[in-house]
C-alpha cells in the first residue's frame, strides 16, 4: 500500500510517497521506525515499535509543553518518557535555534542529547530511578553556547553513558 505523508527529508517537510508495511493486528508500520498515530491505533502496536527501538540511535531533548522528555528518530517523536538511558552520548545545541532564543526570546526545539538507546521509562514512570552519583548535565541558551557540567560549568560534548531523569536535575553522566 502507498501512501503519501509530509516527512522530514532534511529539505523541511515535503510530501513524499513511501510504502506502508502491513500489521498483522491492523494498522501499518512505516519503514524505518517511522509511525503516523492515525495508522497506528493501539497503544501495544505503538509500544512494540518504541521498544523495537533499543539499540538504535535517537534523539532526546526536554519538552518544556508536555514537563517530559521527548525521543525522536528521524524527526518523528516516537515517545514521551520520564527516563531514558543512552550510551555513546553526543551533546548538540544547534546555533541558529539558540540565536532564535536569545534575540527574540522565543523558545524552540533545539539542543538534544544523541546516543544509543538503553532503556526508558514511559510517562508517567511510576517507577523513576533515583538520581544517581553523577555529574549533573544543564544547557542554558542565555548562559552556555553548549551543554555544561553544572558544578564547574565546564562544556560537554560527549559521554560514554548518561541517564535523563525527570527530577529537579536532568541529566546525569554516568561514565565520561
Amino acid at each position: 500500500m502507498r501512501h503519501h505523508f509530509g516527512l522530514p527529508n532534511g529539505r523541511g517537510s515535503q510530501l513524499k510517497e513511501i510504502n506502508l508495511i502491513p500489521h498483522f493486528g491492523g494498522g501499518f508500520y512505516l519503514p524505518n521506525y517511522l509511525y503516523c498515530k492515525k495508522i497506528i491505533r493501539s497503544e501495544q502496536q505503538r509500544k512494540k515499535i518504541v521498544d523495537s527501538l533499543i539499540g538504535e540511535k535517537v534523539m532526546v531533548y526536554y519538552n518544556l509543553h508536555k514537563h517530559t522528555f521527548s525521543i525522536t528518530i528521524r524527526g518523528i517523536v516516537m515517545a514521551h518518557v520520564d527516563y531514558v538511558k543512552l550510551k555513546n552520548v553526543e551533546f548538540r545545541v544547534r546555533t541558529g535555534g539558540k540565536e532564535t532564543v536569545r534575540t527574540k526570546k522565543q523558545k524552540n526545539v533545539h539542543a538534544f542529547v544523541i546516543g544509543t538507546l538503553l532503556d526508558y521509562c514511559e510517562y508517567p514512570c511510576e517507577n523513576l530511578p533515583e538520581e544517581p552519583i553523577g555529574d549533573v548535565v544543564t544547557y542554558n541558551p542565555y548562559k552556555h553556547d553548549s551543554f555544561v557540567i553544572k558544578s564547574t560549568e565546564q562544556p560537554v560534548f560527549n559521554a560514554n553513558s548518561v541517564e535523563m531523569i525527570n527530577s529537579k536535575n536532568k541529566i546525569f553522566i554516568i561514565e565520561n
